[in-house]
């Protein structure tokens, strides 16, 4: 094989090798959205199309997510998704027939994996309601005619981060002094959700 071919073939081969090297530039201004779902034979759709479980590339901005699987309820959710950055979600379905407690039961890791997914985030939605309601660390209290604690919210019963101060008392002398211990702890009654009840309430 003559010189000039050889250095022609070698020409191409650099060539093909280097266009190989070029790397891939679609997506490159996306997000990721990392999902989570049991059961992980959901099916799975954002922005109204088809998709699945695992790391998925969106565009930057706001997207819909639902989730649905036959003897599950099902969820839909907003999540923003900004440019390189990804942002994880454990998502698990709630059964509600048979046929969902049938998947339950038949699916023993994916039972023990939505346990651990439920415990995690009851555990950063508790987080998440201390570092919003610094008040709480002081719960609960009990005065001469009135006690205090937190609870679920009634507004967002769909949060597990958002919390209610719950007062107890039998008059509204008590409620009224309750509020007032609020205000000695450098806090404002009206910023909380405040749920009052009597002591034949469950005080």
């Amino acid at each position: 094989m003559n010189t000039r071919l050889i250095l022609i073939i070698s020409a191409v081969i650099i060539g093909l090798l280097a266009i190989a090297a070029i790397p891939t530039v679609i997506n490159l201004n996306h997000g990721t959205l990392s999902l989570t779902v049991i059961p992980n034979d959901s099916v799975v759709k954002i922005d109204n199309g088809g998709a699945q479980a695992g790391n998925t590339g969106l565009a930057p901005g706001n997207h819909t997510v639902s989730l649905s699987r036959d003897g599950f309820s099902s969820q839909n959710f907003t999540v923003t998704i900004k440019s390189g950055q990804t942002v994880s979600k454990d998502v698990v379905l709630t059964s509600n027939s048979a046929v969902g407690n049938d998947w339950i039961g038949s699916h023993p890791d994916q039972a023990a994996l939505a346990e651990g997914i439920a415990g995690k985030q009851s555990k950063d939605a508790g987080a998440i309601a201390a570092a919003n309601n610094k008040i709480i660390e002081l719960l609960p209290y009990v005065g001469a005619d009135f006690k205090l604690d937190y609870g679920a919210s009634r507004l967002h019963p769909n949060d597990p981060a958002a919390v209610a101060i719950y007062i107890t008392a039998s008059t509204t002398a008590g409620q009224t002094k309750a509020n007032r211990w609020i205000e000695s702890q450098g806090y404002t009654p009206t910023d909380f959700e405040i749920i009052y009840q009597g002591l034949s309430d469950g005080g």
